[in-house]
């Protein structure tokens, strides 16, 4: 690949670079509507540090990552496992968390009571009557992303283990 190519898909993705240093505008700092901007376009689409293993160091710890209107539940399951889930409840949006804590056994919905295990498992659905046939592993806890040496939920990393 030559010179040119390379300076022409640059110039397509983002533009001609700059004659010169320029200055990030001060604006962008505390404008209402660039930090909109950024929520719709920039922080749902890169990585982001939601906490360290000390947040979460023993099963049961969890821990809510909020960034705009996304919510994050970051649990140590009873496997010792690190697990990611969308802190929402899949049959009616309620969140299942906040904050964080320790000692928990399940994510529970405060709306109709659907449960899950640690490991995103769906266990328990109350007058499931209503529900017709439904097949609890059809409604497991939405997981945004996997966790780095956690590929299974029975798995664990000793970069992720408590030592």
């Amino acid at each position: 690949m030559t010179t040119q190519t390379t300076r022409t898909r640059r110039e397509d993705a983002i533009g001609a670079p700059p004659e010169r240093p320029t200055l990030v505008p001060a604006e962008r700092y505390y404008s209402p509507a660039f930090a909109q901007l950024e929520l719709q376009r920039m922080w749902p689409k890169v990585w982001q540090v939601a906490c360290t293993v000390d947040h979460v160091a023993d099963p049961g710890d969890y821990f809510e990552y909020r960034c705009g209107p996304y919510s994050i539940l970051i649990v140590r399951g009873d496997d010792g496992a690190l697990r990611a889930f969308q802190n929402v409840c899949r049959h009616r949006g309620n969140s299942l968390c906040a904050g964080s804590g320790s000692g928990l056994r399940e994510l529970r919905c405060g709306y109709h009571g659907w449960t899950w295990d640690l490991a995103g498992a769906l266990k328990r659905v109350p007058r499931r009557k209503g529900f017709g046939g439904i097949r609890m592993s059809d409604f497991p806890c939405s997981r945004p992303a996997s966790i780095p040496g956690n590929g299974s939920s029975s798995s664990t990393s000793t970069s992720t283990q408590r030592r």
